[in-house]
């Protein structure tokens, strides 16, 4: 739904990459895999974010996101 570029520390940026890198794999979650730049590393759904953001745009995509924190208190599907 978009890319969140600010909110994240460089202690946040370190821990979300060490826990994505240990849930890595070579097939994409979705049916059809949505639109990327560049090359995309896939991961098996098993983190939750919350993010704020001020609006969902025309297109679907969050304008203006701000990443808050992971949720461990949320089930992934």
């Amino acid at each position: 739904m978009g890319h969140v570029g600010t909110g994240l520390t460089w202690a946040t940026l370190t821990e979300i990459h060490s826990r994505l890198a240990r849930i890595k794999t070579e097939n994409s979650p979705f049916l059809t895999a949505p639109p990327a730049p560049g090359i995309a590393t896939w991961v098996r759904p098993e983190l939750s974010a919350e993010v704020k953001f001020a609006e969902i745009t025309r297109e679907g995509y969050l304008r203006a996101p701000v990443f808050l924190r992971l949720r461990e208190d949320k089930l992934t599907r």
